[in-house]
């Protein structure tokens, strides 16, 4: 979840024409990883609407988080890289991380901070056609 509401604060900057990506409805996979957590989330599986003019699927914003400020982002050939800070009641939250795309698949890392917690995010993701509007649910059992 978080790392969809921090790209969506980035993608303006980004000149995202030469990213190479097939454009229309993808299911992207995020898997968190916190450490010393004894057992592991299930990954949350999503669809979005990707296109070279809105790489990133946009999300609402995250319960509390508010005055995003975009550190660094920037376009290496089909990797994406950003780092975002957010105010959040519990003290800041950092977001750096990077997503490169091939035609009809991406993959990338999400490191994101908040105090002493340190969580990771795997993601992956694949197209699947032309966008459709669809409805989804996260794997944690309840509809968005």
């Amino acid at each position: 979840m978080f790392f969809w509401y921090y790209l969506s604060h980035l993608w303006g900057a980004f000149h995202a024409a030469a990213l190479d990506l097939k454009e229309g409805q993808w299911q992207i996979k995020v898997l968190m990883k916190i450490p010393d957590m004894p057992m592991q989330l299930p990954p949350q599986i999503q669809t979005f609407c990707i296109t070279k003019d809105n790489p990133a699927p946009q999300k609402g914003p995250i319960e509390g988080c508010a005055g995003c400020e975009v550190i660094d982002n920037r376009v290496e050939g089909n990797t994406v890289y950003w780092v975002v800070e957010c105010d959040h009641p519990n003290g800041k939250v950092r977001s750096e991380g990077h997503v490169t795309y091939s035609g009809k698949t991406f993959v990338g890392k999400v490191k994101i901070i908040q105090a002493d917690v340190v969580m990771w995010q795997d993601l992956s993701g694949h197209w699947m056609g032309p966008w459709q509007q669809v409805s989804f649910s996260l794997s944690l059992g309840f509809a968005l």
